[in-house]
């Protein structure tokens, strides 16, 4: 029976969730502060507290006199028999309160916390035991062992859907606001904008039918950790304010991670204006294609899937579908900068889908005013064009003529997608910026439309960079952009950059070549052009084979490598199952990720990993093990192969694939 990855214990469930009626014990600031949360979730309010109104703080005497609460006074609900008998039943008041009040979903005991009133954990543990009867979730505050969800350090956006949330699962309650903080500080000015025009265009999807918005509806969520056995935390993890005195634009909500909710904050203003049209979900009757841009946590692990041209017979579903896989594609590789920048014109045009047929004057990525000379005369000398490599993605791996390139000479910068926002930072904020749309299914006209800007721009005497991830020429097209611009009367300088092919193994620890290991090594694409299937090379024991842009085929990949009758998709002998492979993502960048298994084995480690990080390759041989732990470079050595399946053991410590996460941190001394 197959063997799954074993679960890590003691994180909490991530929900984005609004409940509809909450219910709050207790009348002072921390009431307050959980009261003001639930409102920004568009919860209905309920307060129950001793003494009622009279003896509630200010802040809550104001909102219930504004009729944003409901404040019920305990002391008034208990029976009169056991008041007067000395022993108040505060349970049967409890009764009696939720019998009245149906529909409490959620509950928060705060007085165990604050004076006046303060209940004990006797106390406490009556009220938890008679929620829980009723199927309530409680939260009791410095109570851990009688929570059932716990609040985390949350920062909202101001006046916007964007909400960030983090919790140390009751490790470190002050590390974790601090932690928040940090977080929140390296968020780049452009995040919420880049949100907010996102949330147009998902809402666009179900609402623009022949170019006409038809409104600008909201939709807001709030996240809430929880858990099914007791918590650690010795007090929640909600608000980082001393006591948990006050309330408005600090306070937390009850979420973790990061959602589509709240309103107040502290971040630049070109943040806090970023994200306030989240759009509603949109239509249930959408297959997979669209479930992956409806659910924030995606079951859909490839965002690479081919994007329809619009056909004048859609149906409804159909339309809707087209426009949910291209709001995947911005979302995944548009720069954070170029999605806060869309105009509503921009965002109408995306949604239609008006390509690749999309004349250059009204190309989806020209998102800014074409720049022109300082002085504003008739420029009657030609520009140039560069063609660059940008390396991997770090930008420390930028040649130093890529580097001068991009910030001392170019007026316009055409970016293929892959190219990371750390590189395009460093491109002066004079300098027009355009994204190449080269999503699947649209390729072609994408190439030609960025061929074609490049020389109506060089026509217009400007300095256009024509930037590619990588080397240009190792499956950049640059060949193609070289010729069509000779035959436009302009000669490009090609400026060679450091591959991928080469540079993402080593950040994996894996060498292309290795004395005992690997000989020689191909680089090949996993895909033909228009998608076609191509013929991959043979097994040769002694060869590394690189194989880029096929991650998002991987199943088919694997199947062309090991079948036995592989035909036209393979030149010759058939890979072992037992051989090693890698898929590296997002090499050189924080967030790389290598999943390494065998062939037998690494479409399900994959799958078993979460969604894909585009960009990523396939590193297949004895490479990709030679040099983890202490080494293994006998590989080639005669009569080596017999003990392969004991090396394969050794190598995953007896597993079946093992997952690496980032770079080696003295990167970031570069």
């Amino acid at each position: 029976m197959l063997e799954y990855p074993s679960p890590s214990k003691g994180a909490s469930l991530i929900l984005a969730f609004r409940p509809r009626k909450i219910l709050i014990i207790g009348s002072g600031p921390l009431a307050a502060s959980r009261a003001f949360s639930a409102l920004e979730a568009d919860s209905e309010v309920h307060i129950l507290a001793q003494g009622g109104l009279e003896d509630a703080c200010d802040e809550l005497k104001w909102r219930a006199s504004q009729g944003q609460v409901t404040l019920s006074n305990w002391t008034a609900l208990i029976p009169s028999a056991s008041t007067s008998a000395g022993n108040p039943d505060e349970m049967a008041g409890l009764e009696k309160f939720l019998d009245d009040t149906p529909g409490i979903s959620l509950a928060c005991i705060t007085d165990t916390a604050v004076r006046p009133h303060r209940r004990s954990r006797e106390s406490c543990e009556r009220v938890y035991r008679t929620l829980k009867a009723r199927n309530i979730q409680v939260n009791s505050t410095d109570v851990p062992e009688l929570c059932d969800f716990t609040f985390t350090s949350t920062h909202r956006v101001a006046e916007s859907a964007l909400q960030i949330g983090v919790t140390t699962n009751g490790q470190g309650c002050r590390l974790s606001s601090r932690l928040r903080r940090d977080i929140i500080s390296k968020l780049p000015p452009t995040t919420a904008a880049a949100v907010r025009n996102v949330g147009q265009l998902r809402k666009g999807t179900s609402q623009l039918r022949g170019g006409e918005d038809d409104g600008h509806d909201q939709a807001e969520g709030v996240s809430v950790s929880t858990r099914n056995h007791p918590p650690s935390e010795t007090k929640p993890e909600s608000i980082d304010i001393p006591e948990y005195c006050g309330s408005a634009s600090t306070q937390s909500v009850p979420q973790i991670g990061i959602a589509a909710s709240g309103q107040e904050s502290g971040l630049p203003t070109t943040i806090a204006s970023a994200v306030r049209n989240v759009g509603p979900q949109v239509s249930q009757d959408l297959d997979d294609d669209g479930h992956d841009e409806i659910e924030e946590d995606s079951a859909v692990s490839t965002p690479n899937r081919p994007v329809p041209t619009r056909s004048p017979t859609e149906t409804e579903t159909e339309s809707t579908r087209r426009r949910m896989k291209w709001v995947a594609q911005v979302s995944e590789y548009w720069p954070l900068s170029k999605l806060a920048s869309l105009s509503p014109d921009d965002m109408t045009a995306l949604l239609e889908g008006r390509v690749p047929e999309t004349p250059l004057t009204q190309s989806l990525m020209s998102l800014a005013l074409p720049p022109t000379p300082a002085h504003n005369l008739p420029n009657s000398k030609r520009g140039r064009i560069f063609l660059v490599g940008s390396g991997p993605g770090h930008p420390s791996l930028l040649t130093q003529a890529t580097h001068t390139v991009l910030t001392r000479l170019a007026d316009l910068v055409l970016s293929d997608k892959l190219v990371p926002d750390a590189v395009l930072a460093l491109i002066p904020k004079s300098v027009e910026i355009r994204i190449a749309k080269k999503f699947p299914g649209n390729a072609e006209g994408a190439q030609m439309e960025m061929m074609e800007a490049a020389i109506e721009a060089a026509n217009r005497g400007l300095t256009v960079v024509r930037l590619k991830q990588g080397d240009p020429v190792v499956y950049g097209r640059a060949g193609e952009e070289v010729l069509y611009f000779r035959a436009h009367g302009l000669e490009p300088l090609v400026i060679p950059g450091v591959s991928s092919a080469l540079a993402a193994p080593t950040f994996a620890n894996i060498p292309v070549t290795q004395r005992g290991a690997a000989e020689s090594f191909t680089v090949c694409t996993g895909v033909g052009r228009r998608g076609k299937e191509i013929t991959l090379p043979a097994y040769e024991r002694a060869r590394t084979l690189v194989i880029l842009m096929g991650v998002a085929r991987l199943a088919q990949v694997v199947d062309a490598l090991v079948a036995s009758d592989a035909g036209a998709r393979r030149q010759g002998a058939a890979y072992p199952g037992h051989t090693p492979v890698a898929i590296i993502e997002r090499a050189s960048m924080p967030d790389q990720r290598v999943v390494t298994s065998t062939l037998r084995d690494v479409v399900q480690a994959l799958e078993s990993s979460g969604e894909q990080r585009p960009p990523g390759m396939i590193v297949v041989g004895w490479s990709v093990l030679c040099l983890y732990g202490k080494g293994d470079t006998g590989v080639l050595e005669e009569g080596a192969e017999k003990g392969d399946e004991g090396r394969v053991e050794r190598w995953l410590a007896g597993g079946r694939w093992r997952v690496e996460e980032g770079v080696d941190p003295s990167w970031g001394l570069l």
